[in-house]
């Protein structure tokens, strides 16, 4: 990315509606916050779709509202179960590319002031989690090398999450970095994955690739102030202890849920 990229670049924070007018996002000031700098996950590998993640560091500080506010990050060793569901959220695409209706035909058109506004929203949904194994299957690169042999290269590992595969339903184009959050049994929000690749939206069968968020805390605590702790949510009385995660990745203990 150029200078002139960066010096250009900012998240939209606060809002779950754009007002786009001639062409061009209408994004109030208050609700707009510039970038610093860009970290980006130095394996990341176009071509084998790994380590797709970075971070970005604003360059002011942001005031917490009941529109804008953190949100918890996951401990290493944080499990997911099949069948459990996300919350995506994103403002992109809402149907395939190859879809008859245009993706603008999903917002409204409002009349503001004697002018046409279109109004863009930010939409959700909630997307089933998939097995490593039977998404690996679906999406294995596997070719015939002849003489009943095949060379199968799988791009699926730990590092990502599949979700989705309901007809309908899913992360599209424009939606990529988007978060994949859950609500544990405490009722903790929390962020376990980041919108990365797949094929088509909302074929049946055919789930999104996510980021696994809790196999990069590490890299995210060693480039940014940010880190997990836990509660002891047993202590019957007083204040509860914190104390940092002491678990490592992949040592998953299925009991989140």
């Amino acid at each position: 990315m150029l200078a002139t990229d960066l010096a250009r670049s900012g998240i939209v924070v606060g809002l779950t509606e754009i007002d786009i007018k001639d062409g061009a996002i209408q994004i109030p000031a208050e609700n707009w916050r510039p970038i610093r700098e860009i970290i980006q996950h130095p394996g990341w590998n176009i071509d084998k779709l790994i380590n797709d993640i970075a971070l970005l560091k604003m360059k002011y500080t942001f005031e917490f509202t009941r529109e804008i506010a953190p949100i918890c990050m996951p401990t290493r060793n944080l499990c997911l179960k099949e069948g459990h569901r996300l919350k995506i959220s994103g403002w992109g695409e809402t149907e395939d590319f190859e879809a008859l209706e245009p993706w603008e035909e999903a917002n409204e058109i409002e009349m503001v002031d004697g002018e046409f506004i279109e109004k863009e929203h930010l939409r959700s949904a909630m997307v089933p989690i998939e097995k490593n194994n039977d998404c690996s299957y679906i999406y294995s690169d596997r070719k015939y090398l002849g003489q009943g042999q095949f060379s199968e290269e799988v791009l699926i590992d730990r590092s990502h999450i599949c979700a989705g595969g309901e007809k309908g339903v899913d992360a599209c184009g424009g939606d990529s970095g988007g978060p994949a959050t859950v609500v544990d049994k405490n009722g903790i929000t929390t962020l376990v994955g980041l919108v990365s690749w797949g094929d088509f939206c909302g074929k049946e069968n055919y789930p999104t690739v996510y980021t696994r968020v809790s196999a990069f805390m590490d890299w995210i605590n060693e480039n940014s102030n940010v880190w997990s702790q836990i509660q002891d949510l047993t202590a019957l009385k007083g204040a509860k202890e914190w104390f940092d995660d002491p678990y490592e990745f992949g040592s998953c203990m299925d009991t989140q849920y």
